[in-house]
């Protein structure tokens, strides 16, 4: 589990990164796709010398399906290997034994504990 504190519609925690070790102060946040509303999960470090919050990765990517509950998200593995490590190890869910297809890319699905933005569990 990856201690954390959820503030203001944030998840806070601290990643290492796999490429230059560094440790990062991060959060999570959870907005929506603009074509359908669907669940977006971006994550954005805090940039020491600048002091200010700029994105490091969207976890999630936008899957133009109804058929799937608002809840089950396509997490983008191919741009941001270690979503699935960072989102299980925060609680925020549980993977399932769903994946979809674009392209050539296959996403598995994820099922988001939407109330966990919220401080809830």
């Amino acid at each position: 589990m990856i201690e954390h504190q959820v503030k203001d519609g944030y998840i806070y925690f601290k990643y290492r990164s796999e490429w230059n070790s560094r440790l990062y102060q991060c959060r999570l946040h959870l907005d929506h796709y603009a074509s359908n509303n669907r669940p977006a999960i971006v994550m954005e470090c805090y940039e020491i010398e600048g002091e200010y919050w700029e994105p490091y990765a969207e976890l999630t990517t936008n899957i133009l399906s109804d058929r799937l509950p608002v809840e089950y998200v396509a997490l983008d593995i191919n741009n941001f290997s270690r979503a699935l490590e960072v989102l299980e190890g925060l609680g925020l869910g549980s993977l399932t034994n769903i994946a979809c297809r674009s392209g050539f890319c296959t996403y598995p699905i994820f099922e988001l504990n939407l109330e966990a933005f919220e401080g809830g569990n």
